[in-house]
């Protein structure tokens, strides 16, 4: 709700969820991926151009 008011760029926060994925890499292992890989993808889904196109606004 807060991010449309603040102008913020969608591909900002679409390379930060990149970014916090590709930094739980080296922490966990294999068979712990479960755990949080559902909750990246819905983050990743929430904020996908089609939901959020650089062109709202």
């Amino acid at each position: 709700m807060l991010y449309p008011t603040l102008r913020v760029n969608w591909e900002l926060v679409r390379q930060m969820i990149n970014l916090l994925g590709k930094a739980f890499e080296p922490f966990i292992q294999p068979q712990q991926v479960q755990y949080y890989q559902a909750y990246y993808q819905v983050l990743w889904k929430m904020f996908s151009p089609e939901v959020f196109p650089e062109s709202i606004g």
